[in-house]
């Protein structure tokens, strides 16, 4: 409900929640706002290509894949300061709110509504946490912890 009340504070653009829950009645109807419900898998990147920017100001947030994603897909987010975003979330490609906070998250909306759409430097803050990169990485650490 936090971000339905930021997306209203900030004042223009349109809100799609994509995904399913509880609160389904409480968004029903709200201006802008509109209520995609559950989507396929495959589906989830056209969804994340059609945003100018993706918000996910979680309260718990211990990665971030769907920013991730977003961010490679050259979209602008706004992402929790909570777990992980704050690691892969430079300014030029995002900005960090204060999930529990409506006007942080409002604020959030309106600057990086100012972002670039597409944004390159999304895409390249995103480079650094690719999938096979990570693998990489990990398999490096566990071969350094097996040789020990």
């Amino acid at each position: 409900m936090r971000l339905a009340e930021a997306f209203a504070q900030a004042g223009r653009g349109s809100l799609a929640f994509v995904g399913d829950g509880p609160l389904r009645g409480e968004l029903e109807g709200r201006v802008g706002i509109r209520l995609v419900g559950r989507v396929p898998h495959e589906r989830v990147a056209d969804w994340i290509g059609a945003c100018d920017v993706l918000c996910q100001p979680s309260l718990v947030e211990p990665f971030g894949q769907a920013l991730l994603e977003a961010l490679a897909s050259e979209r602008s987010v706004v992402a929790t300061r909570v777990g992980g975003p704050p690691e892969f979330v430079p300014p030029e490609a995002g900005v960090l709110v204060d999930p529990a906070s409506v006007a942080s998250i409002a604020d959030g909306l309106r600057a990086a509504s100012e972002l670039p759409s597409p944004n390159p430097a999304a895409r390249r803050a995103a480079a650094g946490h690719d999938v096979r990169l990570q693998a990489e990485r990990v398999e490096r650490v566990l071969e350094e912890a097996a040789a020990q």
